[in-house]
């Protein structure tokens, strides 16, 4: 039995080298981005990314798997798996195909290849064609020919053929299977921590692309594409165009300078606690509840109270950016999801930075749920 799950060590291992050669060739080409890096923290960037390729490697492995397993559970003793060869191959084609993409888009944007830079190829093809003209294309051409070269002698060297089976009592049957797809499942979630996989799992370093070298690829494509799907129209459309725009312009409008100046130093010591799930009415001052919050009470009968402001969402994941960066919180879903966004909006730590200050930030969690640790 253990011999022929040699063949699944092999499958992920082809995949495994195969997005290393990715990861290098991206790397290769940007070579000027990273000439100022340290070595040892552009090395460390193939040990951070392992987390998210095995991810996609087990999602890669579930047809072969579910395949294996049924198989198993027959009486045959060997059985033919030279289809896995041809799915391998086909693959191959597809992902070093994505990763031209991934190149140019990058090269472009300063992004990882999302939705946005495939949905124009499936839905306006021929806008999506003229498009590409400025893209090096006899140079992306060369780069997909290695992707697929080194990919396809990789199938060739570590792709098995055929798998043979000893014969093995039912119950040992049942609970291999369950330890195979648990462990599977395993990898493509990440473990069994309290946060599930994300592009966080793949930021380590200050340097972005460094983190964007890391980052899986495939793996990445494929949840921009899943989160897209949940965004499919505004579900806040309650006034026409013009009364909406108004009421914002309204908003926005000042009369006079109304600023007062409230320190009594130039530079002062700057933090920002954000206490999650708790209310207002929990204190003496606005809620008038006794012994519960008196340090809170005491800062706000020393300090400055803002007494109608409000959360900038119903998530943490809202009201953390929210807060840090003024970005309005979206209706259906939160920036911290799509990094390419991300890492384009402003925030306080860098105005801080500016005015040379020196900014860290501690987090009551696991700093990699829902994106965080990217942000």
């Amino acid at each position: 039995m253990f011999k022929s799950l040699i063949f699944f060590v092999r499958f992920f291992l082809l995949w495994l080298l195969f997005f290393a050669v990715d990861r290098f060739v991206f790397m290769f080409i940007f070579h000027k981005k990273l000439r100022d890096i340290p070595l040892s923290e552009k090395l460390y960037t193939y040990y951070q990314a392992l987390r998210l390729d095995l991810s996609m490697a087990a999602y890669l492995a579930v047809i072969p798997l579910l395949v294996f397993i049924f198989w198993y559970f027959t009486k045959k003793q060997t059985i033919n798996f030279a289809w896995v060869s041809i799915y391998n191959k086909v693959l191959i084609i597809l992902f070093g195909f994505f990763s031209i993409i991934n190149f140019n888009t990058y090269r472009e944007w300063g992004s990882k290849i999302n939705y946005s830079a495939v949905a124009p190829i499936i839905f306006t093809p021929k806008e999506a064609i003229a498009s590409s003209g400025t893209s090096p294309f006899m140079f992306s051409m060369f780069i997909w020919a290695i992707l697929i070269g080194s990919g396809l002698y990789l199938n060739f060297i570590l792709t098995k053929k055929q798998i043979s089976f000893v014969k093995t009592p039912i119950t040992v049957k049942i609970v291999i299977a369950i330890f195979l797809l648990g462990f599977n499942f395993l990898l493509i979630r990440g473990g069994i921590g309290v946060a599930p996989n994300s592009q966080s799992m793949a930021y380590f370093s200050k340097y972005e692309i460094l983190n964007h070298a890391s980052l899986n690829t495939e793996w990445n494509l494929m949840s921009s594409i899943l989160a897209s799907k949940k965004i499919n129209k505004n579900p806040y459309l309650y006034f026409d165009e013009a009364s909406a725009t108004k009421s914002v312009n309204d908003l926005y409008k000042v009369e006079k300078d109304t600023t007062i100046s409230i320190l009594k130093t130039n530079k002062p010591n700057v933090v920002i606690f954000l206490l999650e799930s708790f209310t207002a009415d929990l204190t003496k001052t606005l809620g008038n509840e006794d012994g519960i919050s008196p340090t809170l009470d005491s800062l706000m009968n020393k300090g400055v109270l803002f007494t109608k402001i409000y959360a900038t969402g119903n998530r943490t994941d809202k009201g953390i950016i929210g807060t840090l960066t003024g970005f309005p919180t979206l209706g259906t879903g939160s920036v911290v999801k799509w990094p390419e966004k991300m890492q384009k909006i402003p925030a306080i730590s860098q105005k801080l930075y500016q005015n040379k200050y020196q900014t860290s930030f501690y987090y009551g969690g696991e700093s990699e749920f829902d994106n965080y640790k990217a942000f």
